[in-house]
């Protein structure tokens, strides 16, 4: 089995996967972690299904939701176009192979299903974890096995590094990148004011002026530029001042076209940056524009973990809905560029034309 696969950060280099153990040890650097416990599939694409497409995780699903998830793997692989798939199992028990592999049922319902679709399952593999050295087994080939090589000593490894991607020790690591600052003192002082400042809005209308807003969108563009030429350093007022510019729905919006320009970096880690710093319900703002940003760049990981404070801080919010269900449901990023430029568009044309 040879794939040459691109990463969730497109490599300027193509990476050949020549063996089934280098694909297993490959899964933590397509997540961006090293998973516990999980059901892997990993789309592949191409003439001759030579080429890594999307990867998509979920949990170990109870017996009970094989066949709900199931269903969702068929129509995510049937939106990525996929010629084929590679599932991997991560966990869920010790093996005694050709007998004994863990969730067999599993992976025998999504042969069958994705057969069905068109989309013939290349391989599948079960591993005890993605540690060097773990045991790995195939569920369809007798003597098919053996001890992952270490995923920090494989050529994707290196092409990660090089690319300055980093590869987190689990989920809870990655997740601890985006978690609120626990600066308590910090917090109270800027919610009470966020607060004031939005009662100020609510006694004007209710909306900021064009003119405001306007102002607004260029204050943040200012520190997206900021942020291209150091690190991201906030203090109170400027956090709050951010955080009430993106209250403001029509410049939250606008800012979405920062994801595909040129300033694309700067602006994640402002996004990044804010979402640490904001406190609720006004951080679902900059958490919901770092979700974007890491959805269109192939970071699904770091989009779902940024959507789920999104949720948290402002359950309802229309727009992490909307990135939810495109992330649930595997919509290519380049379709749902498409529809937030046409958005970006109109806030912008809305705020009085371009802003830059």
């Amino acid at each position: 089995m040879v794939h040459c696969g691109r990463m969730r950060t497109p490599l300027r280099h193509r990476v050949c996967l020549t063996r089934p153990a280098e694909m297993i040890a490959a899964v933590p650097h397509l997540l961006g972690f090293h998973p516990e416990n999980s059901l892997i599939l990993i789309t592949l694409r191409g003439e001759g299904a030579a080429d890594v497409g999307p990867t998509m995780r979920i949990d170990l699903p109870p017996p009970r939701n094989r066949h709900a998830v199931t269903e969702q793997f068929v129509a995510v692989v049937r939106r990525q176009n996929a010629s084929a798939a590679v599932l991997i199992v991560i966990g869920g028990g010790g093996a005694d192979p050709p007998d004994d592999v863990p969730h067999s049922d599993l992976i025998a319902a999504l042969d069958s299903a994705l057969g069905a679709a068109g989309v013939p399952v290349m391989h599948a593999a079960w591993a005890e974890s993605t540690a060097a050295g773990a045991a790995w087994c195939c569920y369809h080939e007798s003597g098919c096995g053996g001890a992952l090589p270490d995923p920090k000593e494989t050529v994707l490894a290196a092409a990660n590094a090089v690319e300055g991607s980093v590869t987190f020790a689990n989920r809870e690591e990655l997740a601890a990148l985006v978690r609120l600052d626990d600066d308590r003192p910090a917090m109270n002082r800027r919610s009470n004011e966020l607060e004031q400042a939005a009662w100020q809005v609510e006694q004007a209308g209710g909306r900021m002026s064009r003119a405001a807003a306007r102002q607004a969108l260029l204050r943040v563009h200012d520190a997206v530029a900021a942020a291209n030429v150091g690190d991201v350093v906030l203090g109170d007022d400027e956090v709050v001042r951010l955080a009430a510019a993106l209250s403001d729905s029509r410049v939250r919006d606008a800012c979405l076209a920062t994801a595909g320009g040129e300033h694309a970096a700067a602006a994640e880690r402002l996004w990044l940056a804010l979402t640490r710093s904001t406190p609720p319900p006004e951080r679902a703002q900059p958490a919901t524009l770092l979700a974007f940003s890491a959805y269109l760049r192939g970071d699904g990981a770091l989009a779902s973990i940024a959507l789920e404070q999104a949720e948290a801080a402002m359950p309802g919010h229309r727009l992490a809905g909307l990135l939810r269900h495109s992330l649930d449901f595997g919509l290519p990023p380049g379709r749902l560029t498409v529809i937030v430029a046409d958005a970006a568009a109109d806030a912008e044309a809305l705020l009085g034309g371009p802003t830059g």
